[in-house]
């Protein structure tokens, strides 16, 4: 508690976790949601986690770098990532409100530059 919050760990599942309706001001992910097998159902379950007030927080991309071309994860939905427009045409039917953010010419997020697509976004006002 060096910060001064409080913070809480559990191991579940992702696309639904095992949470109260209603109880998150923010749900935070980071590279995961390629990788779910129904990540529009994950994309809801998240949406109900949230407060009036909460924001959903998403850092995706669209990965053609060595080793993550389309095709290396098979079977996946968004297979090699999810580009913005699909992500912002998922969102739109459970969010009033969606923010794009670029990120790809951020090197420092990255540790280097990248080419392939990359950014945040935050959905809020959950219809």
């Amino acid at each position: 508690m060096t910060a001064g919050v409080e913070v809480e760990f559990r191991i579940g599942n992702a696309s639904d976790p095992d949470l109260g309706d209603g109880s998150f001001d923010v749900v935070l992910s980071r590279h995961l949601l390629w990788t779910l097998s129904d990540p529009i159902a994950a994309l809801s379950r998240w949406a109900q986690l949230l407060t009036r007030e909460g924001r959903l927080v998403l850092v995706e991309g669209r990965w053609f770098e060595a080793g993550s071309e389309p095709g290396a994860s098979v079977g996946m939905p968004w297979d090699g990532g999810v580009t913005a427009t699909e992500l912002q045409s998922a969102l739109s039917p459970l969010f009033h409100r969606i923010d794009h953010h670029p990120l790809t010419k951020q090197s420092a997020l990255w540790g280097r530059k990248v080419a392939d697509e990359r950014f945040a976004m935050v959905a809020r006002d959950p219809v």
